[in-house]
């Protein structure tokens, strides 16, 4: 492991996580869902983010295995949906820069109202079944 304190604390913290919601989806009547929560990934280049994005997938890889073994229903996505600022990022964690997972056009404009159906049937594709958008 060469993660450093905040890595550690974030990847421990995501752990713990994981398994309070195992727990959940194994006994949904007894144990509550946990709170979703917000964490942003930031800092200097060579500083870890790319690492640190790359264990918490695959935690979430191993947490859907072991859901879809439970409850048997796969996750769509692997629950994981990977986003970020520019298009370099993006190849950088193999995610979508925002705009793109979002549909926002180049404009800016991300009405409801202005998506085509297909789009906002896609979207709401991309998005069902989350566990974590980073």
């Amino acid at each position: 492991n060469t993660e450093n304190t905040p890595q550690k604390f974030l990847l421990d913290f995501l752990q713990e996580y994981f398994n309070h919601l195992m727990q959940h989806s194994r006994r949904p009547s007894y144990v509550a869902k946990p709170k979703p929560f917000h964490i942003v990934v930031n800092g200097l280049a060579g500083s870890g983010k790319s690492y640190v994005i790359s264990i918490i997938e695959k935690m979430i890889q191993e947490y859907c295995i072991s859901e879809s073994a439970t409850v048997s229903r796969p996750r769509k996505n692997l629950g994981l949906l990977k986003m970020v600022h520019t298009g370099k990022a993006a190849l950088n964690i193999h995610g979508s820069t925002i705009h793109s997972a979002l549909e926002i056009g180049p404009d800016g404009n991300a009405s409801p109202n202005k998506i085509n159906s297909f789009k906002l049937y896609t979207l709401r594709n991309r998005l069902n079944g989350l566990l974590l958008i980073i």
